[in-house]
């Protein structure tokens, strides 16, 4: 009998529920995967509580505490939140240590934002997951914001391009939500390895409720607030597709890391706005229709899954049906504009028949292509394929910023931040052409 293959999973937070999209998929991913393998996960975490090991059937958990200060980027050349979140000398430590042992046959990071951990010549099968692509959020955000992006705004973008596409160099193979994602990247790095292994949803346990309930508010949107397109959302709905609604609706908005601005915002006009909720299936499913109203953002999105999988008729725009296949009319809705999202939600509340139709046909959607023991058959095949035959990681553009650094450290600011936007410039230059062949 041959043994397990052994999987050394590096993610930035335990794999606990109820706190963000990414963790649910790792603990349902996990939990699947750990009957087949011996996975370890080497995490970050302040709590001691380690329970989430026994329960996923983990043959190892290594918690490390998270980073207590920011680490110095003398050009600037590091995305903010990942100097501030992700630069950790106590994980890459434990890391390194653990792959010198030769006691394991692939390594599975989660996020690009770890990059910087990573080694960068990976002595072992090495895959990279992908949750967003934030550098492609922008053109779509610019377009919704109206206007001409401002210079910080597009020095912004020129950092997180050259970060997260280089982050890809670290990997043999990188996961991402969606075939369009892949798409996307494979547009700057054609040689890229890349499968598809999207957010899911636990089709038993997302399902409507039973007994079925009276709807105690007309429309809700769900969301995790900490994530950009989910604020902007929110503020859509509220300022532009509510005053096109032609009646009082009951609206709830339901989510974790909402800022206080905000929600004084949206109560003052008129929403419900209640916290984050560690169970989602009471909010989804006493809700008439469910809402999604993203523009922009790449990826999949936790959120919409549940809420397909709960049996709600669910009204969304073109990026957040992105990646499910669905057919508008059919599983859901699709609205692009505020006057048009507001009168498909007058559509389903208006015709009960049709609100049920949608909703069984995206339950039924979720059920076939995106539960989570689906996601994990595919997810062993690629385990296997790697650990057989790595191949190469893609090749990138060399990167000279090292000697550049040393000089930048001795620099005053602003010079080594212009010396760093000077290097971003023509690095994105570079990129943009690659993207153009």
């Amino acid at each position: 009998m041959s043994r397990r293959s052994r999987i050394l999973w590096v993610t930035a937070e335990p794999p606990i529920p109820g706190r963000s999209a990414a963790q649910e998929r790792w603990r349902h991913l996990l939990r699947r995967l750990a009957c087949r393998y011996d996975i370890t996960v080497l995490t970050r975490s302040a709590d001691p509580d380690r329970r989430w090991q026994h329960d996923l059937g983990l043959a190892g958990a290594i918690v490390v505490p998270p980073p207590p200060i920011a680490e110095p980027d003398p050009l600037h050349l590091l995305p903010e939140g990942v100097r501030v979140a992700y630069v950790d000398h106590a994980l890459k430590a434990r890391l390194d240590e653990l792959l010198a042992t030769g006691g394991f046959d692939l390594v599975q990071y989660e996020y690009q934002e770890m990059a910087p951990n990573i080694p960068p010549v990976p002595a072992i099968p090495t895959i990279l997951t992908v949750m967003q692509i934030e550098f492609l959020y922008d053109a779509a955000r610019w377009r919704s914001q109206r206007g001409l992006p401002r210079p910080w705004s597009i020095y912004h973008h020129l950092r997180n391009m050259d970060f997260e596409l280089r982050a890809l160099g670290r990997a043999h193979r990188v996961l991402v939500m969606s075939p369009e994602d892949a798409g996307r990247l494979r547009r700057f790095v054609p040689d890229l390895s890349v499968s598809v292994s999207p957010i899911g949803a636990d089709t038993r346990e997302m399902c409507p409720l039973d007994p079925p309930v009276v709807p105690n508010c007309d429309v809700l949107f769900l969301a995790n607030f900490r994530h950009r397109p989910n604020v902007d959302a929110a503020r859509w709905l509220a300022d532009e597709i509510l005053p096109h609604v032609t009646r009082k609706l009951r609206v709830r908005v339901v989510g974790r890391e909402m800022a206080p601005e905000l929600a004084v915002h949206l109560r003052a006009r008129g929403i419900d706005v209640r916290g984050p909720v560690d169970d989602p299936r009471p909010s989804l499913g006493h809700a008439a229709v469910l809402l999604a109203p993203i523009r922009f953002g790449n990826g999949m999105r936790g959120k919409v899954l549940e809420a397909l999988a709960i049996g709600r008729p669910l009204v969304t725009t073109t990026i957040g049906a992105e990646g499910l296949g669905a057919v508008d009319g059919t599983h859901l809705l699709v609205a692009d504009g505020a006057a048009a999202y507001a009168a498909a939600i007058e559509r389903l509340l208006d015709d009960s028949a049709l609100a049920a139709r949608i909703g069984a046909a995206g339950r039924a959607l979720v059920q076939a292509r995106f539960d989570y023991d689906r996601i994990a058959d595919d997810h062993a095949r690629v385990y296997d394929e790697v650990i057989a035959n790595p191949g190469r990681p893609p090749r990138l553009p060399r990167d000279r910023s090292a000697a550049l650094a040393a000089i930048a450290r001795r620099l005053p600011m602003p010079l080594n931040g212009l010396l760093g936007a000077g290097i971003l410039l023509q690095r994105g230059a570079r990129w943009y052409v690659r993207a153009a062949r």
